[in-house]
């Protein structure tokens, strides 16, 4: 199970409030919340448990972990969490592995919801190409965006052919998306392939997940 820092917590606790809520909340809801969450119950445990070990973030922020309980009760939930939630997990990638984030995504049909950001001021280095094929994508115009992420990886923006395949993996087109995994490990992505791998394992198809997973292997065992 892993453990979730406290900001990544309260950021994904934005969508479960409606706007008239959190107008009302004090200045201090997130220590009562916290605090509310991690006191035990009468007979029982606490929702939350204080994480011994050292935070994720390499700081001395708390984090927190779901009781077994808890956790074993929401098992098998269909459920599928706001965009808060990706959002915040995506923003900290050190929280959970990028695989396992892509094959839930992938489970909950929102693939979409982990496209990597826009480019900004911190992240300069994005091509005008990938940029305007994230607009593209947005808008819905998903053929126009695959083009510029193909102009953008044939000028030597290689990230671009991940990209895309994530976008296509979002529209469950998986046999289009494998592609572009492909292209994106021929270009020296290894990562594609376990990327890949996840994809297929969430739509059930485990052998050819496995066979993914032995490529991604021989460069990352």
């Amino acid at each position: 199970m892993h453990a979730l820092p406290q900001h990544v917590l309260l950021a994904a606790a934005v969508d479960y409030l409606d706007p008239l809520v959190w107008d009302l909340l004090p200045d201090d809801w997130a220590q009562t919340a916290i605090a509310h969450a991690t006191t035990p119950v009468a007979g029982g445990l606490s929702m939350l448990h204080r994480s011994r070990r050292l935070s994720v973030t390499g700081t001395d922020e708390h984090a927190y972990t779901l009781s077994d309980y808890l956790a074993h009760t929401l098992t098998g939930e269909t459920g599928t969490p706001p965009d808060s939630v990706w959002k915040a997990l995506t923003d900290t990638p050190a929280v959970i592995d990028q695989n396992t984030l892509i094959a839930a995504a992938h489970r909950h049909g929102r693939l979409d919801a982990i496209t990597p950001p826009a480019p900004t001021a911190s992240n300069p280095t994005d091509s005008p190409l990938i940029a305007g094929a994230r607009l593209l994508h947005a808008q819905g115009r998903t053929d126009e965006a695959l083009s510029w992420f193909e102009r953008a990886a044939a000028a030597g923006h290689h990230q671009a052919w991940l990209e895309a395949a994530t976008v296509l993996s979002g529209q469950n087109r998986t046999e289009e998306a494998l592609a572009w995994y492909e292209r994106a490990a021929h270009a020296g992505n290894t990562e594609a392939l376990s990327h890949a791998a996840s994809v297929l394992a969430a739509s059930g198809r485990i052998d050819e997940a496995l066979r993914w997973y032995e490529r991604a292997a021989a460069y990352n065992p």
